[in-house]
């Protein structure tokens, strides 16, 4: 596996952003009941992925690879996004006490 900065494996890096990331979802959703409050990581989220995409897309070289690298980071992010949306219903479920969910639970 490829290391970034002395010694500093990259999955670290990617576990670390996914899991801020989510839980940054979590959070927007949990604290604000404005839609766009609750979108704005995922948005931000998607919107890079789009720009390293078009980077990618339009980059000349050895450039192409460091977008790829950085649409990767992004995609997990989209995907944390959407861990954090999953946790979030979850969570809502739990908490109006949804009659689908078991007891105990």
């Amino acid at each position: 596996m490829p290391e970034l900065i002395d010694g500093v494996n990259s999955n670290i890096v990617i576990i670390v952003v996914a899991i801020g990331v989510a839980c940054l979802q979590f959070f927007f959703s949990w604290k604000w009941d404005n839609v766009f409050a609750k979108l704005a990581p995922t948005i931000v989220s998607a919107l890079f992925m789009i720009f390293c995409f078009l980077m990618m897309y339009f980059g000349q070289g050895w450039d192409v690879i460091g977008w790829l690298v950085w649409w990767i980071i992004s995609l997990v992010m989209l995907a944390a996004d959407g861990l954090g949306w999953i946790a979030y219903a979850i969570y809502r479920a739990v908490a109006e006490g949804d009659p689908r969910i078991p007891e105990g639970m």
